[in-house]
């Protein structure tokens, strides 16, 4: 479940990646890599 929901986060950041400021989305990949 976990990996599904961060896989698919990593997808979103990585195809959107103006969405969100910078700081923000490390703080996101840091936190579902410790999920993960």
């Amino acid at each position: 479940m976990f990996v599904h929901i961060g896989f698919t986060v990593l997808f979103w950041l990585l195809v959107s990646p103006h969405s969100l400021p910078p700081l923000l989305s490390s703080a996101l990949v840091i936190v579902f890599s410790l999920l993960l």
